[in-house]
């Protein structure tokens, strides 16, 4: 028990929920393509792309460099943005720490609004993590958190306490690790999914600890 789960948090979340999605969707999404214009087909092979996320690497990957390809010729920012930032992600799960970081960080410029460069430096405070570099991690949690209150976003707010917590966890820091989940769960009251996130760390922390009794409350 001396792993704490770390919230990856991912960009344009209502397109990223393709990740379940049936054969039937991708094939649409395949016979869309055939006809579609090339700023259509920018979109369509990003979604394309998210939705092989959880089913077939290869052709996630290829995918997302379409996509890439599809965009810069079309001179999209945002496309671009959101292709690199696909990339980085195939990268991440391979647990290829430096080119998902490579990628991820290159798609910052072309996005404008707050939210979205929030996410990345979460994204990218997330790998730094992964890669035992805690110092730069809380750096980059902070640029993200500051962002995210700026923008009034609670969920962002949950997530950068909660990843915080993870990064003091694992450096051993568990009281300071609660404080910040605890922070968390006042603001998640109503997120179930969220809670049981928050629940799992506070757990372990309180286990870590020898609080035997409110390791098994939460």
């Amino acid at each position: 028990m001396n792993k704490w789960p770390l919230i990856f948090i991912l960009l344009y979340a209502s397109s990223f929920q393709l990740f379940g999605q049936d054969v039937s969707k991708i094939d649409s999404l395949k016979a869309a393509l055939i006809n579609a214009k090339d700023s259509e087909k920018v979109i369509l092979t990003i979604e394309l792309a998210q939705s092989h996320f959880n089913k077939n690497a290869d052709l996630h990957l290829a995918y997302a460099k379409e996509s890439y390809q599809l965009a810069e010729k079309n001179k999209d920012s945002k496309s671009i943005a959101m292709a690199l930032s696909e990339i980085g992600r195939y990268y991440y799960r391979k647990g290829a720490y430096d080119s998902a970081y490579s990628y991820i960080n290159e798609a910052i410029p072309f996005y404008t609004s707050r939210y979205n460069k929030a996410v990345v430096y979460s994204q990218l405070s997330n790998i730094e993590t992964n890669r035992g570099n805690y110092a730069e991690s809380i750096r980059l949690l902070i640029k993200s958190d500051s962002l995210y209150r700026l923008e009034n976003d609670t969920a962002g707010i949950i997530i950068s306490n909660v990843n915080l917590a993870t990064i003091l966890g694992k450096k051993n820091e568990f009281i300071q690790s609660i404080i910040y989940l605890k922070k968390a769960e006042e603001l998640a009251v109503k997120n179930e999914t969220a809670l049981g996130n928050i629940f799992n760390n506070l757990s372990i922390n309180y286990l870590k600890l020898d609080d035997l009794e409110n390791a098994e409350k939460y």
